[in-house]
């Protein structure tokens, strides 16, 4: 029975571009996760960041999908600094994995990312400091007087105020900002930690 070489050839040629595509898509979403935990101040600093996420990741965890890494990455296993390169030892394959990961998820940042992905993150106020910065304007508020716009204004080294009343007056425009409004049923705490969490996506869509 004569078996069609060139269905074969098609056939691996889809399976490895589909192998590909899938690779790419899930190093694409673990780096922009790896920045966006980065930006947000979850970790202490960029390395520990990268070496966390991919540590922890599927891609490297399971062996069957390790094996696929090994099979789709471009990067080189002779650069990776391995203690035991026998595939009989046990974690031969998540090691291998995670340097793959690893080595794909940095060049995708750098490629990705304008300017420098182990950027700081941003230094924000504590919820407890804006919400009593909040409880002074709640004082101004009277039969007359029922709302007022307040939004919280961040520096980019970590100085902050609280700017109150129509926005037409601020004349300092830098650093990122959370606005808001207040009333008598405001939910103080709340509120803090909504205008925090704005300046806080601002900076990130800025770095």
């Amino acid at each position: 029975m004569s078996t069609d070489s060139t269905t074969q050839t098609v056939d691996l040629n889809t399976v490895t571009s589909m192998l590909s595509r899938w690779y790419a898509a899930e190093i694409a979403e673990l780096a922009q996760s790896i920045r966006e935990d980065i930006v947000s101040g979850n970790y202490s600093d960029a390395e520990t960041a990268l070496h966390e996420s991919v540590d922890g990741c599927g891609l490297v965890i399971y062996t069957h999908q390790a094996r696929l890494v090994l099979a789709a990455t471009d990067a080189d296993p002779e650069d990776f600094e391995l203690a035991d390169r026998s595939p009989d030892n046990e974690m031969f394959w998540h090691q291998m994995a995670y340097c793959a990961v690893a080595a794909d998820v940095r060049d995708w940042l750098e490629r990705n990312v304008d300017g420098d992905w182990t950027v700081k993150p941003l230094k924000v106020p504590s919820a407890d400091d804006v919400r009593g910065a909040l409880l002074t304007v709640r004082d101004q508020l009277d039969d007359e007087v029922t709302e007022i716009d307040v939004r919280l204004q961040v520096y980019d080294n970590g100085t902050w105020a609280l700017r109150s009343g129509s926005s037409d007056y601020d004349q300092d425009h830098r650093g990122y900002w959370g606005s808001g409004t207040v009333d008598a049923d405001t939910d103080w705490a709340a509120l803090a930690e909504d205008l925090i969490e704005q300046c806080l996506e601002q900076y990130a869509e800025e770095h």
